[in-house]
C-alpha cells in the first residue's frame, strides 16, 4: 500500500503542476496536441480484436519513477509506430485508473519473456536500463536517432524491460521530430501529456493530497521536484 500512495503522490507533485496549462476535459489541443481521439480508436480496435494485435509492453520491477519513466517511453514507440500500450503488473491498476486506453496487462512477466527467448516467435524484448555504456543500448539509441518505424517493425509484441525516460531524446530525433511536433507535442509537456492521457490516481489515493494537488495547480504556482532517494 506504502508503493501505491507513493505511486499517487510522485503523480501529483512530479505532473499535475504542468497540467494546470493543459484542461483535459475541455480538449486538448491547447498544451497536448491532437492525437488522442485517432490513439483511442487505434488501441480500442486492436484490443478488441477488430484490428492486427500489435503491442508494446512495458514493464520493470524497480523504483516508481523509473518504472513511469520506462512507460512513459514506450508508450510514445506504441503512439509513433501503431501498437497498443500495455503495463505489466498488478500494482499500476491499484494506483492508477485508465482513463482512455485500459492498458492494464496482469500476466506474469514470464509468459513474455518465455515468448521473446523462443526461436521464431513474434515477440521482441527489449532491454534497456541506466548504467555506464547506456548510450550503447539499443533502445537509446533507437529513440535518440533511430527511426522507431522499423524498430523490432517485424514483431506483434515488443516487451520493454526497461527503465530509460527518452521523451526529451525523442523529440529531438530526426525521424519523429516533424511527426511529433504535427502531433501538437513539445518537449516540455510531452511527458506531462502522455502521464495525464495514460493515468489517473484513484480518487481515495489522492484524498490525502488534495491540498497539495489544490495548490499546485493555483495559476501561477511554483512547483519544484525534488527526488530523495
Amino acid at each position: 500500500m506504502r508503493a501505491v500512495n507513493a505511486a499517487a503522490l510522485l503523480w501529483a507533485i512530479v505532473f499535475l503542476a504542468p497540467l494546470s496549462l493543459c484542461d483535459l476535459d475541455h480538449g486538448y489541443d491547447s498544451v497536448c496536441g491532437n492525437w488522442q481521439d485517432d490513439y483511442k480508436q487505434l488501441h480500442d480496435e486492436i484490443v478488441s480484436g477488430r484490428r492486427t494485435e500489435r503491442l508494446a509492453i512495458a514493464y520493470i520491477d524497480g523504483g516508481i519513477a523509473d518504472c513511469l519513466s520506462g512507460a512513459i517511453s514506450t508508450f510514445y514507440y506504441a503512439l509513433l509506430t501503431g501498437r497498443a500500450f500495455k503495463m505489466l503488473g498488478t500494482r499500476w491498476p491499484r494506483a492508477y485508473a485508465s482513463p482512455h486506453v485500459d492498458w492494464r496487462d496482469t500476466r506474469d512477466p514470464d509468459y513474455y519473456l518465455r515468448a521473446a527467448a523462443t526461436p521464431g516467435s513474434n515477440v521482441s524484448l527489449v532491454v534497456g536500463g541506466w548504467s555506464p555504456k547506456y548510450h550503447d543500448n539499443e533502445m537509446y539509441v533507437a529513440f535518440k536517432s533511430g527511426n522507431l518505424h522499423t524498430f523490432h517493425a517485424a514483431s506483434a509484441t515488443v516487451f520493454f524491460k526497461a527503465n530509460l525516460g527518452l521523451t526529451h531524446a525523442l523529440m529531438q530525433n530526426k525521424h519523429h521530430m516533424g511527426e511529433l511536433h504535427r502531433m501538437g507535442l513539445r518537449p516540455e509537456t510531452a511527458f506531462g501529456c502522455a502521464m495525464a492521457f495514460l493515468f489517473s490516481p484513484h480518487p481515495h489515493i489522492m484524498q490525502p493530497y488534495a491540498t497539495i494537488a489544490a495548490r499546485l495547480l493555483q495559476p501561477g504556482a511554483l512547483s519544484v521536484g525534488v527526488q530523495v532517494r
